[in-house]
C-alpha cells in the first residue's frame, strides 16, 4: 500500500489520564486494528494532554501528513474537556451548537432517567461545518470534518466501549 494522502492514517488520543498513566490508550490499538481491515495503515499515534494548543498542534500535525485523523476522548460536558476546542483551532473555525446533537444529548439522559445538567450543552458544540457523528452510547457526540490539507478528520468519543460502538455504527459504514 502506498503510503500517499489519501491512504495515511493518523491517531491523536487525548487526555491527561493517557499521559500520566492512569488509564491505558486502549482505543488507537483498536483503530489500528480496523484501519487494516479496510486496507489502511496508521502510520502514527500522538498523545496529549487536555490541552487546547497541544491538540490543536497534534490534530494539524497529523492532517497535514495524513488523509485520515481520528481524535479520540476529551468530548466530556467539563472544562477540561477541549478536545472539539482544540480541533476547531486546527482546523480554523469556530465551534456551533449542533441542534441535533443537543437533542440526542437531551434524549439519553431522559433514557437514563436522569436530569441533563447545563454543562451537558458543551457536548452539542461542533467545529463550524462539521457533520455531527451520533452516538447511542453515551453522551459524548463526535464530530467529521475536512481540514485544509483535504485531511478528513474523525473526532470520537474516548471511553473505549463508546468509541467501539460509535466506529462499527458510524464510522465503518
Amino acid at each position: 500500500m502506498s503510503e500517499g494522502q489519501g491512504t495515511a492514517v493518523g491517531v491523536v488520543a487525548v487526555g491527561d489520564e493517557l499521559l500520566v498513566g492512569a488509564h491505558p490508550d486502549l482505543n488507537s490499538p483498536y483503530i489500528a486494528q480496523r484501519m487494516i481491515e479496510f486496507g489502511r495503515k496508521v502510520r502514527r499515534v500522538v498523545v496529549v494532554g487536555d490541552d487546547e494548543a497541544a491538540i490543536a498542534d497534534a490534530v494539524g500535525g497529523r492532517a497535514e501528513t495524513g488523509g485520515l485523523v481520528f481524535v479520540t476522548g476529551g468530548l466530556g460536558p467539563t472544562l477540561d474537556d477541549v478536545t472539539r476546542h482544540g480541533v476547531a483551532a486546527a482546523l480554523g473555525v469556530g465551534l456551533v451548537e449542533d441542534a441535533g446533537a443537543l437533542q440526542e444529548v437531551r434524549e439519553w439522559f431522559e433514557r437514563a432517567g436522569r436530569e441533563m445538567l447545563e454543562s451537558n450543552r458543551r457536548q452539542a458544540l461542533v467545529a463550524e461545518g462539521a457533520e455531527r457523528v451520533p452516538n447511542a452510547f453515551g453522551t459524548a457526540r463526535g464530530f467529521r470534518a475536512p481540514h485544509a490539507s483535504g485531511a478528513v478528520v474523525m473526532v470520537l468519543p474516548g471511553p473505549p466501549r463508546e468509541l467501539q460502538g460509535v466506529f462499527d455504527a458510524e464510522v465503518v459504514p
